[in-house]
């Protein structure tokens, strides 16, 4: 079980496509990022950098509020139990029942939240979430990618 933290506003909503691994038909999958959290009450990131990003994953809870805003745009993204992690934590899921493990999406090079190129940024989408403050997430998070989408992954409205 992840320890909660605390995320800071901003809150992205990340948005991109993955073939399925069962089905292979293309699928809409999103992520969550942010551009600066506390842990055990430190600070990770630097809230001020408008393109470093911290990507979350295997999100365990999370406020009512943000699930809602974010199943409001992808209903598929449900909480469900991975064999892979052997743990149960929010994630997308195809439109075959297929789930779309976050080691999948997140850790794996070449996958919808890890680009290797600009043109694999470039299909990413995201926009910024109606939040402020702090926000308590039980979830594990990653620095790295995170940078390049920004950079080259394109904004989109609300």
């Amino acid at each position: 079980m992840n320890d909660i933290i605390q995320v800071r506003c901003p809150l992205y909503l990340l948005r991109s496509t993955e073939p399925c691994w069962r089905c292979d038909l293309p699928q809409s999958v999103v992520a969550l990022g942010t551009h600066s959290l506390l842990d055990d009450g430190e600070g990770v990131g630097d809230p001020d950098d408008r393109l470093a990003l911290i990507l979350l994953s295997n999100i365990e809870a999370m406020p009512d509020a943000v699930l809602e805003y974010i199943t409001q745009r992808n209903p598929r993204y449900v909480k469900q139990y991975s064999r892979t992690a052997d743990s149960t934590y929010y994630a997308n899921s195809c439109d075959c029942g297929a789930n779309f493990g976050d080691f999948y999406l997140f850790s794996e090079p070449g996958g919808a939240f890890f680009p290797l190129s600009e043109e694999e940024a470039s299909r990413i989408t995201y926009h910024r979430m109606p939040f402020v403050g702090e926000l308590p997430f039980q979830c594990s998070f990653s620095q790295g990618p995170g940078d390049h989408i920004l950079a080259h992954g394109r904004e989109e409205t609300a």
